[in-house]
């Protein structure tokens, strides 16, 4: 298992699971968008 910072990552028989956990909803809400030239955010469908 590696945890960095909001990204936990689990590898089981070679395969990578991966999943982006944030502390509190600012975390979540938060964008760091240096040196990015196009930014695309859409709706995920429950």
């Amino acid at each position: 298992m590696f945890v960095d910072n909001s990204v936990i990552e689990a590898f089981c028989g070679g395969v990578a699971l991966s999943a982006r956990v944030y502390p509190t909803r600012a975390d979540a809400l938060e964008v760091h968008a240096v040196g990015v030239v196009s930014l695309e955010v859409w709706s995920l469908r429950l």
